[in-house]
């Protein structure tokens, strides 16, 4: 849980904290490797290709594809060979921190929540030694970063995202989410996993279709981050709304406009799970009144089961 002081804007302290949680990622074993303390990364994400790790004797339930005749043949016993996937990993994220993420109404704004899920993850992956990098969209401008394995590649990305939480002056025109997807595309062209970590308010037809490139070569996993009352309306009433500078009143007193309102998150929804279903991309759902990162932690560990 963030604190107060945390709500509307990142901290670096606050996002170095998230190194603390990236235990809860390792999976004490799995199906693939006899080793106690294999990762997140044997057990979630496909990896560059098998090694080799042992051979063992054949127990019910392995693999029989796998048995190794020729050592079961010398020793009269069946033996069956043991592989994990090769750890190295590059790590893409592309995380929005643009105006609509600059809201919520519990525990903490969007931007916050999407900036500590995403250094969650980077320092889980940086302590295998994987490269890092990404794409941070904010209210005025797009930062990129190469991937990298140093440790001061992963701190400039933490840093790029602290002020990406901090008010901006608006810009005439600021950069967009099409756009941001687009510099994604071509800094993760093939075998990597990439993070896009958003509320998706900008998602159309366009930036589906990027987004789709980008899964056909890469395993992509998207983090929609969202606010209860983007998801239902309020009850039945007029309310002002203000960016800061300008104030409109929202009216939800009519059944129409109730589900207008609705409908609009709903299309967002169903364009991510098309993604997850037409491309087999992760889709992960994050309300701001929910903790992220057990969310996040846990719907990652769901998918080895």
């Amino acid at each position: 849980m963030l604190s107060k002081q945390e709500a509307a804007i990142a901290t670096l302290s606050g996002l170095l904290a998230e190194k603390n949680n990236t235990h809860r990622l390792r999976m004490p074993h799995n199906k693939t490797t006899s080793h106690v303390g294999a990762g997140l990364f044997q057990s979630l994400f496909k990896g560059r290709g098998m090694e080799f790790v042992e051979a063992r004797e054949y127990k019910t339930g392995d693999d029989v594809r796998l048995i190794d005749w020729r050592l079961s043949a010398k020793y009269h016993k069946t033996y069956t060979k043991i592989f994990h996937e090769e750890r190295e990993h590059c790590v893409g994220f592309l995380v929005d921190l643009s105006t609509s993420m600059h809201f919520a109404t519990r525990q903490a704004f969007k931007s916050v929540i999407a900036s500590h899920i995403a250094a969650l993850l980077a320092w889980a992956f940086q302590e295998e030694s994987n490269r890092i990098g990404g794409i941070i969209l904010t209210q005025k401008d797009l930062k990129s970063f190469k991937p990298s394995r140093y440790r001061r590649n992963l701190m400039h990305l933490l840093e790029a995202m602290c002020f990406g939480t901090r008010p901006a002056e608006a810009v005439t025109n600021p950069p967009s989410f099409a756009q941001a997807c687009t510099m994604l595309r071509y800094m993760c062209k093939n075998s990597n996993i990439v993070f896009v970590i958003s509320d998706f308010s900008q998602l159309n037809e366009q930036t589906m279709a990027t987004l789709g490139t980008i899964a056909k070569t890469n395993e992509l996993v998207c983090i929609h981050v969202f606010d209860p009352t983007e998801q239902k309306a309020p009850p039945p009433n007029m309310y002002r709304v203000t960016d800061g500078k300008k104030v409109l009143v929202l009216n939800t007193q009519s059944a129409k406009s109730q589900a207008t309102y609705q409908q609009f998150f709903e299309q967002r929804r169903q364009y991510l799970q098309t993604l997850q279903q037409k491309y087999h991309a992760r889709y992960i759902p994050v309300s701001t009144e929910q903790d992220a990162t057990d969310v996040v932690i846990k719907a990652l560990l769901e998918k080895d089961k």
